[in-house]
Order: C-alpha cells, then structure tokens, then sequence
C-alpha cells in the first residue's frame, strides 16, 4: 500500500468517516495497530477503530508520506554524495599524475 493510503485511512479513522472493506483495509488497518496508532476493539456487532495519541501525533507531523519522502530524499543525497566522491576522486588522481609526472 501506498504511504498516501496508509495516510488517508489514518486521517479517516481519526475523523470517525472510515467505511471499512475488510479486503481493502484490513492489511493496513492491522499494520496500524501493531505500530500503535490505531486502537481496534472487536465485538460480536463488528470492530472499532480509534487513533492513539501516537496515532494523532505520527499523522500531525506528516505521517507516512513524510517518512516516504524522507526516504527518498536520503537516497538521493547519497547517490549525491557518492557521484562527488568519484569526481572529487578522479580530479584528485589528475593532479597528483600531473605533480608526479610533468609534461
């Protein structure tokens, strides 16, 4: 599931809107409730959603589309950092050729 959707059903629960399709919702609903933000009461008239307080704060400071970007963002800072150590490192082989070996 997407970071998005994961979001959306978060925010909904949260709300008190979720229309719940256990064949849609029920993977990301039992993930949300083994990382504690969601509360899931089960009784024999169905089962119940409500955000945690880690629920609420995890979904105020971006959620999981936040943690997605993040993760993005440090794969591209390290395919940065190493496209610069490669030049950094072939400029640095030129010089020394050229100190060592003067034409």
């Amino acid at each position: 599931m997407k970071a998005r959707e994961k979001d959306q059903i978060l925010s909904e629960i949260q709300a008190d809107t979720l229309d719940y399709k256990n064949a849609i919702h029920g993977e990301i609903i039992s993930e949300l409730e083994r990382s504690g933000y969601v509360d899931i009461t089960r009784t024999k008239d169905g089962s119940f959603f409500d955000i945690t307080d880690k629920g609420r704060t995890f979904l105020n400071s971006g959620g999981f589309s936040t943690i997605e970007k993040e993760k993005t963002k440090s794969k591209y800072n390290k395919a940065l950092i190493w496209i610069i150590c490669a030049i950094s490192t072939a400029i640095i082989g030129a010089i020394i050729s050229l100190i060592v070996n003067p034409q």
